[in-house]
């Protein structure tokens, strides 16, 4: 009796992988996004393609999801599924699933999480459906480290310093780009336009800052991810830019008589990034001051050399070499 108490927690944890709390996660979420698709979509004689895909892929989803649940439970199939090509293969197919499900949910075009200015109308289909895709890369990334012990957070974080939030500036700024065009399309396009001269100036600002943004940050992660030397006052000066181009943008797109006043994808990715350029601009300040303070050490607490220097692992080297103001 004793032996079979101590090793019940051995077959448990066999049965249950660490991805069990993330599938769970998973289908609760598909539950609530299958049931808002449908209700948005209407009757099935009615529905677009667009509005079919959002309930096909949150039905697939569910699916899934319980799938996994129940193979998580059932220890004869745990075995061919938790951290087999099986699993792994569903994870990729919920990112892809969702990433097009995210973006055919929150396209004003469409009518199923927002309208035609790209404001909120479902917030159960809006925020459980990027909660779904979150969940999604989770469950992959989760899978990778714990299978093949690939580490992409950790890769992006190592490969260069400052190099994962760039990689979300880009991301955010294409969002950005991308909401202000869709909105622009639907509202200024039309013939008169459906809002004043203001709110269509505002929408083309929102386009401008986000190809801009996302110019600079495609600029600064090519060079990252290539192993350049991205000097340090360039770096900086990208990120100076940024700031002063959102703090200016959510000035204007999140105001009272911008396109990104109402909840909505413009909203939470305008205000993304400007919060991401001042996470950028504090990392530079501090990489700064280190070398400022590194250059002021007393006589014998530094050498000036960075090779061969003990101090100098306190030093992103990246980022002084090839600025001689540092």
């Amino acid at each position: 009796m004793e032996t079979e108490a101590s090793s019940s927690p051995t077959t448990t944890s066999a049965v249950r992988s660490p991805r069990f709390v993330h599938w769970a996660y998973m289908f609760v979420f598909s539950i609530i996004t299958l049931g808002s698709s449908v209700e948005t979509a209407g009757e099935m004689s009615e529905r677009t393609s667009s509005q079919e895909w959002a309930v096909c892929i949150s039905a697939l989803s569910f699916l899934i999801a319980f799938a996994a649940n129940v193979f998580h439970f059932w220890s004869v199939m745990s075995v061919l599924f938790v951290g087999t090509k099986v699993e792994g293969f569903l994870a990729l197919f919920l990112v892809a699933g969702w990433a097009g499900g995210v973006a055919v949910a929150t396209d004003s075009d469409n009518d199923l999480a927002v309208d035609y200015e790209g404001q909120v109308q479902n917030g159960n289909l809006y925020y459980f459906g990027w909660a779904s895709f979150v969940c999604s890369v989770t469950i992959l990334a989760n899978y990778l480290q714990s299978v093949y012990s690939i580490d992409m957070v950790g890769e992006l974080r190592n490969k260069s310093k400052r190099m994962t939030l760039w990689s979300a500036s880009l991301a955010v700024c294409i969002v950005v780009m991308a909401s202000s065009a869709n909105i622009y399309e639907n509202v200024c396009d039309s013939s008169p336009p459906q809002e004043s001269n203001r709110y269509c100036e505002r929408t083309a600002v929102g386009i401008s800052f986000g190809c801009m943004g996302a110019l600079i940050s495609l600029g600064m992660v090519s060079f990252k991810i290539s192993d350049s030397i991205v000097p340090f006052f360039y770096e900086a000066f990208a990120t100076f830019i940024m700031v002063i181009f959102y703090a200016f943008g959510v000035a204007f797109i999140t105001s009272n008589d911008g396109p990104g006043a109402p909840l909505g994808n413009l909203y939470y990715s305008s205000w993304s990034a400007f919060l991401i350029s001042l996470m950028l601009l504090k990392s530079c300040f501090e990489d700064y001051q280190s070398a400022k303070a590194f250059a002021e050490k007393p006589n014998g607490a530094g050498t000036g050399n960075l090779a061969s220097d003990p101090y100098a692992n306190d030093i992103p080297v990246e980022t002084l070499e090839g600025d001689d103001n540092i």
